[in-house]
């Protein structure tokens, strides 16, 4: 399922907004949602209905992955251990029973390349 992901400027500031480490397609979108569940101190709400989607053709990559859309979905993936959410969970899995780990998180977040890398690679 698709969805759109609005939150307050000092979430995404706490988060440091998208990971650049992804690149061409697949994956940013999630590994933000779940770096939003894990630091948000509010119960996430989903809220039924239409969206709105812009057309494009299906991307190459959807089709026959490149290394580097597997490396983004290793990637998301991690995102998505550190949000609690495991297997068949889906990308919002068991909210409410999902075990977040913010440390673990936040390590993702200070690796190179990661958005809080300058704030926090230092420290781990």
């Amino acid at each position: 399922s698709n969805g759109v992901v609005a939150v307050s400027r000092r979430l995404f500031e706490e988060v440091g907004g998208f990971d650049q480490r992804f690149a061409d397609w697949d994956g940013e979108d999630r590994a933000f949602m779940y770096s939003c569940l894990v630091m948000n101190e509010q119960p996430i709400i989903r809220v039924p209905g239409p969206a709105v989607h812009l057309w494009h053709p299906p991307s190459r990559e959807a089709a026959r992955p490149t290394r580097q859309v597997r490396a983004n979905m290793a990637l998301a993936m991690r995102f998505k251990a550190a949000a609690g959410i495991t297997g068949r969970d889906g990308p919002l899995g068991r909210l409410p029973h999902a075990v977040r780990d913010r440390g673990a998180l936040l390590a993702i977040l200070a690796e190179p390349g990661a958005p809080l890398h300058a704030r926090l690679g230092s420290a781990s």
